[in-house]
């Protein structure tokens, strides 16, 4: 089968495609390419067309650091029939190329057009990144190795993420929350905790103050306050954004970012003040922020990064046992893979390798 890959110019055209695709990705929506570009990178949104019909899409960010320049494509690409594990849908479509089952070399052959594409583009590029949204399998690893793919030394983005089916009521999702979790959730409240949701760019920037707080507490690198406003404006417009502030004494307590794209709403970045720490603003906003989901009719509330329960070295394990706490279940992505396209990869995969490790990650 002979695909072609072209460049969508269409914003309208690139969601009513890849808004089929459940449960909904806001990492290939065209506002995250928007904001990528925004941030200073290039947006490459590719489709990949049998004839006059296009069967995938790609959102790649064409990325130029200094470790190395590439073509990062997370959550991608979306292709047109079905892939599912026993436990969570992960991608379906209305299509019925590929039938019920994951057509491997059709998929295969997806991937190919799309590397191909981009071989072809800006030769000043160093490899290409995939993060897709297959399942962590030894079987979904062999097929990318396979296309001459390597597991990358990175994440890109959450790979392993904690989401809760948002179908039971209010009433049942507090009773398959965790005992300690639901008494914060109702303690909060009684605290003196309110919570507002809101539109304003203000706000991001009490995320941004309470993250550096939050980086002096757990040494992590920050992303800046341009990074979250800009973020914040590309999602604005279509209102697949909102700010939650937990406020105590008149004193923002904790903040955070939901997204909103589709289906699914994401607990995409957070932060909480250093003082007043028994006080559970956290909680009481993640609480508000599923009432909302629901509100908006989202059919999952995805908690983002995880890392195991036995991974209690981790730095991420507290926040991970915390996000636990609400119900769910744990969703495994394959791992990002990368595709080497000249001499220098050796080089840069060493370079991200070892900073990972200086990281504690």
């Amino acid at each position: 089968m002979q695909f072609s890959v072209k460049q969508v110019s269409d914003s309208k055209k690139w969601e009513a495609f890849v808004r089929h695709f459940s449960p909904n990705n806001f990492l290939q929506s065209w506002a995250f390419g928007q904001f990528n570009k925004a941030d200073g990178d290039e947006m490459l949104p590719l489709g990949v067309f049998d004839g006059e019909n296009q069967v995938a899409a790609a959102l790649f960010i064409k990325i130029m650091a200094k470790r190395g320049n590439y073509y990062a494509c997370a959550a991608g690409p979306l292709v047109q029939f079905k892939i599912q594990n026993s436990k969570f849908k992960i991608s379906e479509s209305n299509a019925d190329a590929g039938g019920d089952e994951f057509d491997r070399e059709y998929y295969a052959q997806i991937i190919q057009a799309l590397v191909g594409y981009l071989k072809q583009q800006d030769k000043g590029m160093d490899f290409i990144r995939i993060r897709p949204t297959l399942v962590q399998s030894e079987d979904n690893q062999a097929l990318f190795e396979s296309l001459g793919f390597r597991p990358a030394p990175m994440h890109l983005h959450a790979e392993r993420s904690w989401v809760l089916d948002l179908s039971p009521t209010e009433d049942d999702l507090l009773k398959n929350m965790r005992k300690n979790t639901r008494y914060y959730v109702n303690r909060a409240p009684k605290d003196g905790v309110s919570v507002r949701i809101s539109q304003d760019l203000a706000d991001v920037d009490i995320l941004y103050d309470l993250q550096q707080e939050t980086v002096s507490r757990q040494h992590f690198v920050a992303f800046s306050r341009q990074y979250f406003q800009e973020l914040f404006k590309a999602f604005r417009p279509a209102d697949q954004v909102a700010m939650f502030v937990a406020d105590y004494q008149g004193k923002p307590l904790a903040a955070a970012m939901i997204n909103y794209y589709g289906d699914m709403a994401v607990y995409h970045y957070a932060a909480s003040s250093s003082e007043n720490r028994k006080i559970p603003g956290a909680y009481a906003i993640l609480w508000e922020a599923i009432k909302e989901a629901k509100r908006r009719g989202c059919k999952y509330f995805n908690f983002w990064g995880v890392v195991g329960e036995d991974e209690k070295n981790h730095p991420w394990h507290g926040l991970s046992q915390f996000k636990r706490g609400f119900g769910g279940q744990e969703v495994w992505y394959l791992h990002a893979q990368d595709y080497p396209l000249n001499w220098k990869y050796p080089l840069i995969r060493w370079f991200e390798a070892w900073r990972k490790k200086r990281r504690g990650l």
